[in-house]
C-alpha cells in the first residue's frame, strides 16, 4: 500500500490538469486481471472489494471524490450497492430524484450519480435527461453490482453509474445508443439493421414524450464495445442515416464478474 501510494503521487502530479481522474475500464481490467491470476481458497468476493476500496482511496488522493445517488421509499438499496463500488468512506449524497442525481454530476457537485439500471417498464425514464452532445452531460460508465449481489436491502436491483466521461474498451463491453425516429420501429426492425453491420442488440427500449409530440427514441444496448468516434459509430451513423434523425452516443460499460467467476479457485496458467 505504501508503494502504490508513492507510485499514486507521481500520478497525481502528472494528472494535475485534470478535472476527473476516474476510468472504469482501467479499473475492471486490474480486476479482470487479478481474479484470473488469483488461486487458493481465498473468497473472490471479499478480494473484489478489498480492490475495490483500494482503488478508489487512491482516486481520492487524486483530487475531490463524491457520488450522488437516487434513494427514496421506491428506490432503497442504491446507496448500498454504491457503497460497494465506491468505498466506505466516500461522501455521498442523496436525491429524491433521478433529474437532480443528472443535475449533481453536471454542475460538478458530484463526481459519479448512481441510477436504477434502465428497463423498458419505466414510463418517464431518465435516461431522457442525458439526450445531448455537450461535453458535460453525463454518460452511463458503470453498471452495478459489478461483484455479485451484496448485503443490499434490495439485493435485486441493478444501478447505472452516470459520469461526463468517455467509455474506453475493456474487450468485454457493452455500449448504449440513443436513436431517434420520426416514425415508430419495432424491435425487430432494429435488430435487424443492427444484424447487418455485425452488432448484437442485447436490449432495446422505447421512450416517446407523454403527449406523443416529437420523435420515436430507442435505447439500444449492444454487446459490443462502440468507440465514440469509432469505425463503428461511422457504420451506425451511415446505416441509420436515411431511417432516424440522428444517433446519440449514451456511453457503456465493462461487463460485470459472473457468478462463475467469483465462486472458482482456479490455478495461475
Amino acid at each position: 500500500l505504501v508503494q502504490r501510494t508513492e507510485i499514486a503521487e507521481e500520478v497525481i502530479l502528472l494528472k494535475k490538469n485534470d478535472t476527473i481522474n476516474l476510468r472504469p475500464a482501467r479499473e475492471a481490467q486490474i480486476l479482470y486481471r487479478l481474479l484470473n491470476r488469483h488461486k487458493g481458497q481465498f473468497p473472490r468476493r471479499e478480494l473484489t472489494r478489498i480492490w475495490r476500496e483500494i482503488i478508489v482511496a487512491t482516486l481520492q488522493m487524486q483530487g475531490p471524490f463524491s457520488i450522488a445517488v437516487i434513494e427514496t421509499d421506491d428506490n432503497a438499496g442504491y446507496s448500498d450497492i454504491a457503497r460497494d463500488q465506491y468505498g466506505s468512506f466516500t461522501p455521498m449524497t442523496h436525491h429524491s430524484s433521478s433529474r437532480s442525481v443528472i443535475e449533481a454530476v453536471q454542475k460538478g457537485k458530484a463526481t459519479v450519480g448512481i441510477l436504477p439500471w434502465p428497463e423498458k417498464e419505466m414510463l418517464d425514464p431518465w435516461w431522457q435527461f442525458i439526450l445531448f452532445d455537450a461535453p458535460d452531460t453525463p454518460k452511463i460508465i458503470g453498471r452495478l453490482p459489478f461483484a455479485g449481489p451484496s448485503n443490499s436491502r434490495n439485493n435485486h436491483i441493478e444501478a447505472a453509474v452516470i459520469a461526463p466521461i468517455t467509455q474506453e474498451a475493456t474487450g468485454r463491453d457493452y455500449s448504449l445508443l440513443a436513436l431517434e425516429f420520426k416514425y415508430e420501429m419495432s424491435e425487430r426492425q432494429i435488430k435487424e439493421l443492427f444484424l447487418s453491420i455485425k452488432l448484437v442488440v442485447q436490449s432495446c427500449m422505447f421512450w416517446r414524450n407523454g403527449d406523443h409530440s416529437g420523435e420515436y427514441i430507442y435505447l439500444i444496448e449492444v454487446s459490443s464495445f462502440v468507440g465514440l468516434k469509432s469505425d463503428l459509430m461511422q457504420q451506425i451513423l451511415s446505416t441509420f442515416n436515411n431511417q432516424g434523425n440522428r444517433v446519440i452516443h449514451l456511453g457503456g460499460y465493462a461487463a460485470p464478474l459472473s457468478i462463475e467467476e467469483l465462486e472458482s479457485f482456479s490455478e495461475v496458467n
